[in-house]
C-alpha cells in the first residue's frame, strides 16, 4: 500500500541532547502497516505534522505515532486544559501551550524516544520552533504537511468535527484567512492529501519514517533527499531560518 510515491521528508540530523512524557489517546481507526513494528528498535526522531484545521492532522499523527510506538502530543488539547484553568487571552494561551509540548518533546527525544507533534504550525515562528528544537536534542525532524484539496469537503468536516475540548472551533472563514496567511516550511515537507485514502497517508508516512531511518549515519548511509539533502548539507539549518 506504500506506492512509488515521491517522498519528500524533511530529514535533518542535529547534535546534543534533549526530555515529557505525555500520551493523548485519540480513538482512530485501526491500520497496521506491514513490517510497521520493524521501524521501532530504529525510529528516533521527531515528526511534526503541520496543516489547516480540519485536514486529518489529528486522526493521521495518533496512527503513525502507535504504529511506531511513540509519543504524542498535541496542542490543542493543552491549550484547552489551560483555557479550563483560565489561560484565555488570545495569542498567550496558544503561545504557551506550544511551550508546553516543547517541552514535554524536548524531554521524551533525551529519553531516546521519537516523538509526534500534531498543531497546525502554520506560522515560521511555529516551525522554527521544532526545527530548534530538533537541533538541541540531536534528534532527526521529519516534517508532514496534511492538505484537503476538495474545498467542499474540507469546510463540511470542519463543520462536522465535534471535539470535547474547551475552546471554540475556528470558522470556516478563519481557516481561509490562515490558509491565505500559511507560511512555508523552509524546505520541502512531506504533503500528505486528506482525500486519499487514509491507510495510503498512514503508509506514506511510515514510509517516510523508514526513509530516515535507513539514512541514518550511524547505520552507513548520511542524511539525503528533500530537505537537509537539498540544501547541501546533513547538520545544516535550512537557510534564511532564524532562531525563535
Amino acid at each position: 500500500m506504500t506506492g512509488r510515491h515521491a517522498v519528500h521528508p524533511l530529514i535533518h540530523e542535529f547534535r546534543d541532547s534533549g526530555i515529557a512524557s505525555t500520551r493523548v489517546i485519540h480513538r482512530v481507526p485501526t491500520f497496521v502497516a506491514p513490517g510497521a513494528t520493524d521501524l521501532r528498535p530504529w525510529v528516533e526522531m521527531l515528526i511534526v505534522l503541520s496543516g489547516l484545521p480540519a485536514t486529518g492532522k489529528t486522526v493521521l499523527a495518533a496512527a503513525v505515532a502507535r504504529e511506531l510506538g511513540a509519543v504524542l502530543l498535541s496542542v490543542d488539547p493543552v491549550d484547552s486544559a489551560l483555557a479550563t484553568e483560565g489561560v484565555r487571552e488570545t495569542g498567550l494561551a496558544g503561545r504557551a501551550a506550544y511551550a508546553v509540548v516543547g517541552a514535554m518533546a524536548e524531554q521524551n527525544l533525551a529519553l531516546g524516544t521519537t516523538v509526534v507533534v500534531d498543531a497546525v504550525n502554520a506560522v515560521g515562528e511555529a516551525k522554527t520552533f521544532w526545527i530548534e528544537l530538533a537541533r538541541r536534542s540531536g534528534a532527526r525532524l521529519l516534517a508532514i504537511e496534511t492538505i484537503l484539496s476538495d474545498r467542499d469537503l474540507h469546510r463540511d468536516r470542519l463543520s462536522g468535527r465535534i471535539r470535547e475540548l474547551a475552546i471554540a472551533e475556528p470558522t470556516w472563514e478563519a481557516v481561509v484567512l490562515r490558509r491565505d496567511e500559511w507560511v512555508a516550511w523552509p524546505f520541502a515537507p512531506l504533503v500528505v492529501d486528506s482525500v486519499d485514502s487514509f491507510e495510503l497517508n498512514v503508509a506514506r508516512v511510515l514510509e517516510a519514517a523508514r526513509t530516515v531511518i535507513a539514512e541514518r549515519p550511524d547505520r552507513g548511509a548520511s542524511a539525503a533527499g528533500g530537505g537537509a539533502g537539498a540544501n547541501g548539507g546533513d547538520n545544516e539549518t535550512p537557510e534564511g531560518t532564524s532562531g525563535p
